[in-house]
C-alpha cells in the first residue's frame, strides 16, 4: 500500500552535511525564538492591561520583543528551506504562492543550479 522512497530521490539527498545542519538549525532557531518571545508575555484581552504589565515588567518585555525580532530572519530563512526541499520534489508546488521573478530574486543561485 505505501512505498518508501527512494533516499537517493529525496531532495535533502543533494544538501551537503553542512546544508542540512543548516536548514535543520534554522528551522529550529526561528521556532524557539518565536516560543520564548510568545511564552515570556501572557495574554492580555485590553491593550491597557498590556501596556501597563510592559511598564510593569521592562526587562522581560524587552528580551520578549528582542526574540521576537530575531526570529524574523531565521523565519524568512525557514521559508526558503522549505521552498528549494519543495521545488526540487515537486516542481509544480515548489513555486506555490509566489511569482517566479521573486522566487529568482531570493533564490537566485538555487534556481540557475535546477536550469
Amino acid at each position: 500500500m505505501f512505498a518508501m522512497p527512494d533516499r537517493a530521490e529525496s531532495p535533502a539527498a543533494r544538501f551537503t552535511p553542512v546544508g542540512r545542519l543548516a536548514a535543520a538549525g534554522t528551522l529550529v532557531v526561528g521556532a524557539t525564538f518565536q516560543v520564548v518571545a510568545f511564552a515570556l508575555i501572557p495574554d492580555f484581552d485590553k491593550t491597557v492591561d498590556r501596556l501597563e504589565w510592559i511598564a510593569a515588567h521592562d526587562t522581560q518585555a524587552q528580551i520578549s520583543k528582542t526574540a521576537d525580532l530575531l526570529a524574523v530572519p531565521f523565519l524568512v530563512a525557514g521559508v526558503v528551506v522549505y521552498d528549494a526541499v519543495g521545488s526540487i520534489s515537486s516542481a509544480s508546488l515548489g513555486g506555490t504562492g509566489s511569482s517566479s521573478r521573486a522566487k529568482a530574486g531570493c533564490l537566485g543561485a538555487s534556481e540557475q543550479r535546477r536550469a
